[in-house]
């Protein structure tokens, strides 16, 4: 009995307090409503509340589209708060048309067959919304970006060429002042053959020239594809610079001559055979690279050839040519050295073949063996001397600009020259020399 009466008071207590707080109540158990309301908001808030980009003209249209490529957004909305007026031009082929002569870049990045935008006006201020498919990649761009915009054509080359020495395998640069004139695959197969230390391993190079025809900014994107794999290539650079020092190590320099020497070129040019053809015949390929030919001694062909030995002459000082033609009717490379003042020429390559060094040979000796070249590209002899008498400033006062260039008189010929020497004085043109000749050694 005693505990019943408690158990009553209890429950009648509980049945008031109900009646008096029920407003309370539900409000105390409903607290965590508002942690269940910033949670929700939070995971809709990249769905109402995504990147919007203003644009106050058309340029301002045409940066927010640069902001999309270089954030790697493939969609975008972009509010138009200018006059309507002007949006009629905002179509895919002006768009793009104004993106390639500001920045081609940008137009570059992107497919542009995949570009499409559309104008809503169901708003105050009208929205324009883009959308295109990306062929860089944002970290791409950006690197473009930071190189900046490259003045055609010497610095952009330097660039292009650090690229080959780098051994990467695609180089993409802006620049501006384009000459579409400019045979870029000549430039760089020219700078590959004159640096054999640099370029080891020749690639397969292809360039994509954007846009094709428009102003003088473009987009240049060469790519370089090796035939060996690319983790041996710093490996194959490395070794090739090793054998090339001990090579010109080896080999007779230009300062010997007069040391008790009776031909140091022609010394020159047996060091080169003795240490570049191997024992076993080189196989002639034109997949031959410059490490085939100096460190694996396998394959070879007359223009490695031709470029390790100008390479290697240049390096132990002697005056050293590629010399490109033809011989018994195929294209050709040789080379040919500069001996007190007269050209000497050889062929490694098919010395290689006859398994005897190369003898040193004049213009005439060589055209009887079957070589042909442009003697206009290679003249036999220096130009000759200008007039003495005639000023170098013709309108000048001071006496600096009345010294004339070159000496009054010219050099006498020292002991051993050649009998053929006093032409260099007498010749007024180039040609005539070529039809002299040299006198073989």
């Amino acid at each position: 009995m005693k505990r019943i009466i408690p158990m009553i008071v209890l429950l009648l207590l509980l049945v008031g307090c109900q009646g008096m707080f029920s407003n309370e109540y539900v409000y105390v158990t409903e607290h965590i409503a508002p942690f269940a309301v910033k949670e929700t908001t939070q995971e809709a808030l990249p769905q109402t509340e995504e990147t919007l980009y203003t644009a106050t003209n058309l340029k301002g249209v045409r940066d927010a589209i640069k902001d999309m490529v270089r954030n790697g957004e493939e969609e975008g909305k972009i509010l138009l708060e200018f006059h309507e007026e002007d949006a009629k031009d905002l179509n895919v082929n002006n768009l793009l048309n104004a993106l390639c002569n500001d920045s081609p870049l940008y137009v570059y990045a992107m497919h542009q067959d995949s570009f499409s935008c559309n104008l809503s006006k169901k708003s105050l201020d009208p929205v324009l919304s883009v959308s295109f498919k990306l062929r860089l990649a944002a970290r791409e761009v950006a690197s473009i970006e930071k190189t900046g915009t490259f003045w055609f054509k010497e610095e952009a080359l330097d660039y292009i060429y650090k690229a080959l020495n780098d051994q990467k395998s695609s180089c993409t640069m802006q620049v501006s002042n384009y000459n579409a004139d400019i045979d870029l695959i000549a430039l760089l197969d020219d700078y590959i053959l004159h640096h054999p230390e640099e370029v080891s391993d020749a690639p397969e190079i292809q360039v994509t020239v954007f846009p094709v025809t428009g102003g003088s900014v473009r987009v240049l994107d060469f790519l370089f594809s090796y035939k060996d794999n690319p983790a041996y290539l710093s490996y194959h650079k490395i070794k090739t610079n090793q054998f090339f020092e001990m090579v010109v190590g080896e080999m007779p320099s230009k300062t010997e001559s007069g040391t008790g020497s009776e031909d140091p070129a022609k010394e020159a040019v047996e060091s080169l055979y003795r240490q570049l053809i191997p024992a076993s015949r080189y196989d002639i390929s034109e997949d031959a690279t410059v490490y085939s030919l100096v460190v694996e001694k396998k394959k070879s062909n007359s223009r490695v050839m031709a470029s390790v030995v100008e390479y290697l002459c240049c390096r132990a000082g002697w005056e050293c040519e590629i010399v490109i033609g033809t011989r018994e009717g195929e294209r050709w490379y040789w080379n040919r050295l500069k001996e007190d003042g007269q050209w000497r020429y050889f062929d490694l390559q098919t010395a290689a073949g006859k398994r005897r060094s190369p003898p040193l040979c004049s213009a005439e000796e060589m055209r009887a063996l079957q070589y042909e070249w442009d003697s206009t590209q290679y003249p036999e002899m220096e130009p000759p001397p200008e007039d003495p008498e005639k000023p170098t400033d013709p309108g000048g006062t001071s006496e600096d600009s009345q010294t004339p260039v070159v000496p009054t008189e010219l050099p006498q010929p020292s002991e051993g020259e050649p009998s053929s020497e006093p032409l260099l004085t007498e010749t007024t043109q180039p040609e005539s020399a070529t039809e002299t000749g040299d006198n073989p050694v």
